[in-house]
């Protein structure tokens, strides 16, 4: 990348120069390897580069591409020749689709400068739109959030690519970086859904999957799935029959505890998410000096006496949800 220095440690830290035909021969050849071998099974594969954050290579021929994105399509659109090409060889046993990443780890949360090449919208290709950083407390298309009016930008910049090339959301309801913590997000799915219907996203998929002891967050799970299939739904009934399947008399209770977990882990992002703008980010590149100045503090928590309020806000929220818990669980045992 410009003014970077080239060393093996940073080698992930810019996605391929596309424009090496040499290096596309191989990654075609590689493409073709692992989806007849490991990925015989496959209909649909994805295919994207670096999750690193890292920037775009710009060399001469690969900056005449475009953006990011455009250097990614163009890449696609080879893969996707190779891939055509073998299919009529037999090379290739079945038709592969592929899935391209919208995500600004990869610098393509934008959408392309150019035309998409025709192979790929024949192909039925698609993206996933992938908002990894993205605040919880705020819906998807609140212009007062500075997380989300960045994504949402972003996101609307796809309008006229959409119709030709679809696009599904990728969530990610159990960031890694969450930890398994047992957060809600019951505030914003709803709406969310209904606006990403409205944009004309066709479908979504999930990162990070809580594979075991899904605990409070499997409503998030029942609710992910039905939003996913029905944007219309009503969540409130859905809401109603899981309290009182799951916990039958003690439905009541168990709903206002959820809500006041969520309520509490509404600013998450802000918290704990990647990059530089969560307090766990800014802590994580601290180097454990005496600071020159003062961490930063996102636009959410303003200032440290904030900051300070929100925090104690926060606890007295989950406080109140434990000793609510516990009185639960002794009537529980007092009444089996």
């Amino acid at each position: 990348p410009a003014n970077r220095e080239k060393t093996k440690e940073g080698a992930q830290l810019t996605q391929f120069c596309v424009s090496q035909p040499d290096c596309l021969d191989y990654l075609c050849e590689e493409l073709l390897k692992h989806t007849m071998d490991e990925w015989h099974e496959a209909e649909e594969i994805n295919v994207w580069g670096f999750d690193t954050w890292g920037g775009i290579c710009s060399c001469e021929k690969c900056k005449k591409l475009g953006n990011a994105t455009d250097q990614t399509i163009y890449m696609a659109s080879k893969f996707r020749d190779y891939l055509n090409k073998a299919r009529k060889e037999g090379r290739l046993d079945r038709d592969i689709r592929m899935i391209l990443c919208a995500y600004e780890g990869q610098d393509s949360i934008r959408a392309p400068q150019n035309p998409i090449p025709q192979n790929l919208i024949d192909a039925g290709d698609h993206w996933l739109y992938a908002p990894i950083v993205r605040c919880y407390a705020h819906q998807f298309n609140d212009s007062t959030c500075s997380y989300n009016q960045e994504y949402n930008d972003a996101l609307q910049s796809w309008d006229t690519v959409k119709p030709n090339m679809p696009m599904s959301i990728l969530e990610y309801y159990n960031l890694s970086r969450f930890e398994d913590l047992p957060l809600l997000f019951i505030r914003t799915m709803k709406k969310d859904f209904l606006y990403f219907k409205e944009k004309g996203i066709a479908g979504f998929c999930y990162m990070h999957i809580p594979m075991v002891n899904w605990g409070v967050r499997a409503l998030t799970q029942v609710l992910f799935a039905e939003l996913s299939w029905n944007a219309d739904v009503d969540t409130d009934v859905i809401m109603q029959e899981y309290f009182q399947h799951r916990y039958g008399q003690y439905a009541d209770k168990m709903q206002k505890i959820y809500h006041l977990i969520d309520e509490a882990s509404a600013e998450i992002s802000s918290w704990r998410s990647f990059k530089n703008k969560s307090l766990l980010g800014n802590l994580l590149a601290w180097d454990g000096d005496v600071p020159k100045n003062p961490l930063l503090i996102d636009d959410h928590f303003g200032t440290p006496q904030q900051l300070e309020k929100i925090g104690s806000r926060t606890e007295k929220l989950l406080e109140e949800a434990l000793n609510a818990m516990e009185e639960v669980v002794v009537a529980e045992k007092n009444n089996p």
